[in-house]
């Protein structure tokens, strides 16, 4: 747990670095017409819904650029403080810790890795480990991310059917956006999965910590974001259906 948090402290340090790294031009409020004027929509978002744009989600995927509003709200570039901020609540948010606390209760149930124990400080030790490399993957994406304009929020489509809606998820699984606004390969997320996930195996048991079981991790890492995804797009639907229903 220390681990996790004292990455998470230096994710700020790293990202300002990066930024340093932008060209002049590439910084937040120095964007091109095209960047302050994205205007598509996500797979499955419905023309003049007032759910469709919000603040970190203003531009979505230009498969349905013909669904368009008439007057959408203008893509805003995350600068450095959001992607210090994305890391912090993408690493520590109850929703992950609870996660991951429920993989490392089973984990401890089943004993594995052995090395660990099945009691309380095996369990703690896998809950720690887990939000370490949680925070070393996050860091990596918005660090790399910084140095391409790469957004790593998820662009809520909030309006249309429900598979739809899936697609979206899935397909910024992948995909990022960019400066201009434009959805693109997510390729921070492509190197900062796998990599986060090899380089805990320094950390890790000896019996959890071989090619095999990085890559299954890795696996689960893009798992998880369309996990992520999901709970963003379908959360504020579920919290209006209770709230409604106990009026």
């Amino acid at each position: 747990m220390a681990m996790a948090l004292a990455l998470v402290a230096l994710a700020g340090a790293t990202i300002a670095r990066a930024q340093a790294a932008q060209p002049a031009g590439a910084a937040s409020g120095t964007q091109s017409t095209k960047s302050t004027q994205a205007t598509q929509t996500a797979p499955g978002a419905q023309s003049g819904s007032p759910d469709t744009q919000s603040a970190d989600t203003s531009s979505l995927p230009a498969a349905a650029n013909a669904s368009a509003p008439s007057q959408p709200e203008p893509y805003e570039p995350i600068d450095g403080s959001g992607r210090v901020y994305w890391v912090m609540t993408n690493t520590i948010e109850p929703l992950r810790i609870f996660g991951d606390a429920v993989f490392a209760a089973v984990q401890t149930g089943i004993d594995s890795p052995h090395e660990y124990g099945p009691h309380w400080d095996g369990f703690a030790r896998r809950l720690g480990i887990d939000l370490a490399g949680a925070a070393v993957s996050n860091t990596m994406e918005a660090s790399l991310g910084a140095i391409w304009g790469e957004d790593p929020r998820y662009a809520r489509v909030g309006e249309g059917g429900f598979g739809s809606r899936m697609k979206s998820v899935l397909y910024q699984t992948f995909t990022t956006r960019r400066r201009d606004g434009e959805f693109h390969p997510a390729y921070a997320r492509y190197i900062a999965i796998p990599s986060s996930n090899w380089l805990s195996n320094t950390w890790r048991a000896p019996s959890a910590s071989n090619n095999k079981d990085a890559a299954i991790r890795s696996a689960w890492g893009f798992a998880s974001r369309f996990g992520s995804n999901a709970y963003t797009e379908f959360k504020p639907d579920v919290t209006r259906r209770i709230f409604h229903h106990n009026q």
